[in-house]
């Protein structure tokens, strides 16, 4: 595939209002290239939403273009400098070859085309001082500009060659059969990758357990809660007192699930475990008496207390003892430690 099969596409960055003669002249530059000028005419009034969208656009294009006028532009709010200036330091960081052309005289600039805000030109003096240390050309009318645009990018495109875009239906292009074949090896091989990924990180999970001697008990541990459940005539039997019994494995990732995003409250029946236990007696109660599917919904048991205090605390105390989870002010959260021992358990 040589460069002629290609279409480089070409992002022109610059303020919209005062330049808008110099950007009609460079792309016509572009056209007469071959090129597929990127610009922002359709989105002339940058704003911070159009920021993605602006940055998916020059992470597309082959190569970038700058124009400097008079005028520094609209700045964002958040980082304090212009949208032009973000595009620039944007295609830089993406490794995108740029060009700049800074206006020759800038005395000739009258009327609203040049900055008259104080803040602003220092702040475009100092990005041209910026701009000036790396590939930048001075030019003195749009007629001008459009020649040197001409000339640069045509040497540009030899030196620094691109993807670029080429025409589907081209007799050099790759045959459909072809791309569906390098498409599928290409699954493949991230399948494969994430495949090898994985097993990495298992095994340093692994090793990290075992160098910090990380082990629950296997045997299950009973625990007991007050439960109050409703009869056959809605009346509330009250202070039945119930036992649990869970593998300490799964004790833990029951309480340990909610601490990863935020640190769940152990006071007054809002642990975790608690809300476990109110989920599957509800749902046991309902099997056991038969209730119609429509009726589920609707909780048939109440729960007016809580998990055993003392049970709470065992269980969380042992947990703490190995390192799993801390106490964080008035709460428990999950440490470094915990957070491998959970990914160890959940493979």
């Amino acid at each position: 595939m040589t460069n002629e099969d290609k279409r480089y596409q070409v992002f022109i960055s610059s303020t919209f209002s005062d330049l808008k003669a110099e950007r009609a002249e460079v792309t016509q530059a572009l056209l007469e290239l071959d090129c597929i000028p990127s610009g922002m005419e359709a989105f002339p009034a940058a704003n911070a939403t159009q920021w993605n969208w602006i940055k998916k656009i020059i992470e597309e294009c082959d190569y970038y273009i700058l124009i400097i006028g008079g005028k520094y532009g609209t700045i964002n709010d958040e980082t304090g400098i212009s949208f032009t200036e973000m595009e620039y330091d944007y295609a830089n960081e993406k490794g995108i070859p740029t060009i700049a052309f800074i206006i020759e005289d800038e005395g000739k600039i009258l009327g609203d085309k040049l900055e008259n805000n104080h803040e602003k030109k220092e702040k475009l003096k100092l990005f041209k001082d910026r701009v000036k240390k790396n590939l930048c050309k001075f030019y003195t009318t749009p007629e001008d500009l459009g020649g040197k645009v001409s000339r640069s990018l045509t040497q540009l495109k030899k030196t620094t060659p691109r993807t670029g875009w080429i025409r589907a239906d081209s007799k050099n292009n790759y045959s459909s059969k072809e791309i569906i074949r390098l498409m599928k090896e290409n699954e493949k091989l991230k399948k494969d990758l994430d495949k090898l990924n994985d097993e990495k990180e298992k095994n340093e999970i692994r090793k990290s357990i075992e160098e910090n001697n990380i082990k629950l008990p296997d045997t299950d541990y009973k625990f007991s809660y007050i439960w109050d459940y409703y009869d056959e005539n809605q009346t509330i039997i009250k202070d039945t007192k119930c036992t649990y019994s869970l593998s300490w494995k799964e004790i833990y990732k029951i309480i340990v699930v909610p601490m990863i995003n935020n640190t769940p409250n152990f006071e007054n029946g809002q642990d975790p475990l608690t809300e476990y236990i109110y989920e599957n007696e509800n749902e046991n109660y309902r099997k056991k008496k038969n209730l119609p599917l429509e009726e589920r919904d609707d909780d048939v048991c109440e729960l007016e207390g809580c998990i055993d205090y003392s049970c709470l605390m065992i269980i969380l105390i042992r947990f703490k003892k190995l390192g799993l989870i801390e106490k964080q002010r008035n709460n428990w959260g999950l440490t470094e430690k915990g957070l491998d021992y959970f990914a160890e358990i959940t493979l």
